[in-house]
């Protein structure tokens, strides 16, 4: 499947840290969190997805991982830290209240491709096991799993505040992220 808001190499990707919606955030408050103090988010909404690409590579040698994925469901950030019992779940909804609403309109286009991405996998999964056919199985896995780790990355990578050049979710180009954080 076409990437269709890729993460663009070799370009400075910048959103200023004091827009009106970050300031009066005690970015302090996110030490020792996972919380990354620059963005605002938390790469442990990724545990959400890589779940699904670890057990996706896993069902060609254990196809009975299958049934774990059945009961997967798509959910957003805000779902994800509003279920979870981690120990920081509240203050990163906290702190994604005051996410630059650029940054986090780029961050839930990534995430939605993200649900829809590991929703499909599963269903390919289940396809390829339905053939018995290994090999049939192990590439239908094998592509599955690279697309959504190839999405998980390009989330990581704007959680932590690398990316660098990432495109508008209406298909606009830069100005998004243009100042995210200064040298």
């Amino acid at each position: 499947m076409t990437n269709t808001n890729p993460v663009v190499k070799n370009q400075t990707c910048r959103e200023s840290a004091e827009t009106p919606a970050a300031k009066g955030f005690e970015r302090d408050r996110l030490k020792g969190t996972n919380v990354n103090p620059k963005t605002l988010l938390a790469t442990d909404y990724l545990n959400h997805f890589n779940v699904v690409e670890m057990i996706i590579e896993m069902i060609p040698e254990l196809p009975e991982y299958f049934e774990e994925l059945i009961a997967w469901q798509p959910r957003s950030y805000r779902e994800h830290f509003a279920r979870s019992s981690l120990r920081d779940a509240g203050l990163a909804l906290e702190a994604y209240n005051h996410v630059p609403e650029s940054l986090r309109a780029t961050f839930e286009a990534l995430a939605a491709r993200l649900n829809e991405t590991a929703t499909r996998a599963i269903h390919s999964a289940g396809i390829a096991l339905e053939t018995q056919d290994p090999e049939i199985i192990a590439f239908s896995c094998a592509g599955a799993a690279g697309e959504l780790r190839a999405l998980i990355g390009e989330a990581g990578s704007l959680i932590n505040g690398t990316a660098l050049r990432v495109a508008k979710p209406d298909g606009g180009d830069q100005e998004i992220i243009d100042a995210l954080f200064d040298n």
